[in-house]
């Protein structure tokens, strides 16, 4: 009787043994299994981060090469409004000069010049009014077109732009810079600031794409107000800035 409880209690031992030694080997297939995914999903990352740093090198050049195209769009820009610049060198434009059906521009420009500048030296290459005429709304006489003035000669388009306001002192129109649409931007983004500076007494001339001081120093409220003009010569600014 011993004997037999005996055999059964080693005989349980024994199947203890065997369960623990099956759910040892169990742990351990599933710690391999789960080590393989681990190293599995390391080589995954590595491959990510791999992939990451090169599609994050290809952005940085690709925005380089943006950057670099928009620098060289810039320039190309500044290079093309320079011309325009260069080629209205000698424009003046007529501001409110009422438009007659019968008009002949020329002798009405050579007329002014004569009589309001005293000038008979003045040569003028072409005039004529600018863009399309203007139909006026019920009984609205539409606004006068410019008229555009192309002088033969630089120094003659200074003298008028220097004695403009004495020289049309009480006349319903007037005289401006034919510049170009860039520039004629930049003039009024900075108007106030002009205006501000003038009431201070200090006088401003729009002059090469910026507002500059009898010098052709560029304004203090330029990001690079030490900018100098080089290869211009300056209108006086005894009159008013424009």
């Amino acid at each position: 009787m011993v004997l037999a409880s005996l055999n059964k209690l080693i005989k349980g031992q024994n199947d203890i043994r065997n369960e623990l030694d099956t759910f040892k080997a169990d742990i351990c297939k599933t710690v391999e299994f789960q080590g393989e995914e681990i190293a599995d999903l390391k080589s995954q990352l590595k491959k990510q981060n791999t992939c990451f740093k090169e599609l994050s090198t290809k952005a940085d050049n690709a925005s380089q090469s943006i950057n670099s195209q928009a620098n060289r769009a810039q320039l190309l820009f500044e290079s093309i409004n320079k011309l325009e610049r260069h080629s209205r060198r000698n424009n003046i434009r007529l501001v409110g000069i009422p438009e007659g059906p019968s008009e002949v521009v020329m002798e009405t420009v050579d007329h002014i010049i004569k009589t309001k500048f005293g000038r008979d030296d003045i040569e003028i290459e072409r005039a004529h009014r600018d863009g399309k005429r203007k139909q006026g709304r019920g009984n609205k006489v539409p606004r006068p077109r410019h008229i555009l003035v192309k002088l033969l000669r630089y120094k003659d388009k200074t003298y008028i732009m220097t004695n403009k306001r004495q020289a049309l002192r009480g006349e319903s129109f007037f005289i401006v810079e034919d510049l170009t649409h860039c520039d004629l931007e930049e003039k009024q983004h900075w108007s106030e600031k002009v205006r501000a500076l003038y009431e201070k007494g200090i006088k401003l001339r729009f002059v090469a794409g910026m507002w500059r001081d009898s010098k052709g120093k560029a304004a203090s409220f330029y990001a690079r107000p030490n900018e100098t003009l080089e290869g211009e010569s300056l209108p006086s600014l005894k009159n008013k800035a424009d």
